[in-house]
């Protein structure tokens, strides 16, 4: 008897295995979908006034540096008109040690750096205060600053 269940479930492995491939074979009845969509490209012109002009300064890269806001007070940005631009601040050295400073000013349009000024303070003394100044010349419309202080041991 247990000659006969071995064709027997034979029978029914291959008899499931063929319904299975059935449901995936082509019965050439219905095309299949295609994914390729009608390629339509709308290139909307862009609008030169708002992006940032090549000839952005690049500030000086300090090595270890670490950022430090917090040691800098520096006049508000209110001016966004073209043209020659000047920010005044101060570095108060909040460490032990001397350190140099990069504070960089970027005058943006949205997220886009029309303008790009820094100052390079260097060994600030600890407890000092050091005055600085940021100019930039706008050949682009900004509506907005941000600033950003990096700080790294005196070289």
């Amino acid at each position: 008897m247990a000659i006969r269940k071995r064709p027997v479930v034979l029978a029914g492995v291959v008899a499931v295995g063929a319904l299975a491939l059935a449901g995936c074979s082509d019965s050439g009845s219905n095309p299949s979908p295609t994914t390729d969509a009608p390629k339509t490209t709308t290139n909307a012109p862009v609008d030169n006034s708002k992006v940032s002009p090549p000839n952005l300064v690049n500030p000086p890269v300090l090595k270890n540096a670490t950022g430090a806001r917090r040691d800098v007070t520096i006049e508000d940005c209110k001016e966004f008109a073209l043209g020659d631009k000047t920010i005044n601040g101060s570095v108060t050295n909040s460490g032990t040690a001397a350190a140099d400073y990069v504070v960089t000013v970027s005058w943006v349009n949205g997220s886009d750096v029309m303008g790009r000024g820094f100052a390079l303070v260097k060994a600030a003394e600890p407890g000092k205060k050091t005055d600085f100044t940021v100019k930039t010349k706008l050949t682009k419309a900004a509506n907005g600053c941000t600033v950003n202080v990096m700080k790294a041991a005196a070289a």
